[in-house]
């Protein structure tokens, strides 16, 4: 390794702020109705921790995080704090490239595009958030997803995917994103486990 590698911290600190504004401005546009208090309860939502990381892992950046060989060897690279603060560094580091247009085109792409189809509140929750707290509980690994098949013309897309653990498929999903795929297969598997343990 080169001695000359720096630490993404100011970039984090950077690219948080810039992602707070958008996200406020895009629940702001989106949600005309709601009041203070719903924007900032979806807000937090949508910035925290495990919304960031499990976007990262589907961007797959713990591939290029460098760390000693210790920390890899104890899955450093795919912890969610690792994962998220590696995502605002990289909107951080669009902000400053490209300015607040392409930070944004990013975010709402990556990061929003995908929960639009999930009421992400408490009522109705992240549900590749809620498997993966429920995997780790239990087996201490997280669950893989993996696009089974495309279909439909290029702006029409339909991606299947499955969620599985140790190789054993948990659920089956579809959607127009890998990301909204992801979501109903994690849906899937966790119906598929209530009515396991409900039996």
């Amino acid at each position: 390794m080169g001695g000359n590698l720096h630490s993404n911290q100011r970039l984090e600190f950077l690219g948080d702020s810039v992602l707070g504004l958008i996200v406020s401005d895009d629940l702001y546009e989106e949600k005309p109705s709601w009041r203070e208090g719903d924007l900032t309860k979806r807000k937090s939502v949508l910035v925290s921790k495990n919304m960031l990381a499990e976007s990262a892992r589907s961007l797959e950046l713990g591939e290029y995080l460098r760390f000693s060989e210790e920390e890899l060897e104890a899955g450093g690279n795919d912890r969610d704090s690792a994962l998220a603060d590696a995502l605002e560094a990289v909107i951080g580091a669009l902000y400053i490239d490209g300015g607040l247009i392409a930070a944004a085109g990013f975010v709402k792409r990556e990061l929003l595009g995908p929960v639009r189809s999930v009421d992400v509140t408490d009522e109705h929750p992240n549900y590749k958030s809620e498997l993966q707290e429920r995997i780790q509980a239990e087996y201490r690994i997280h669950p893989r997803y993996k696009v089974t098949r495309t279909e439909g013309p290029d702006h029409e897309k339909i991606f299947t995917v499955e969620v599985s653990v140790a190789k054993t498929v948990l659920g089956v999903g579809s959607g127009l994103s890998k990301k909204e795929a992801e979501q109903s297969a994690a849906r899937e598997a966790l119906k598929n486990a209530h009515r396991d343990s409900g039996s």
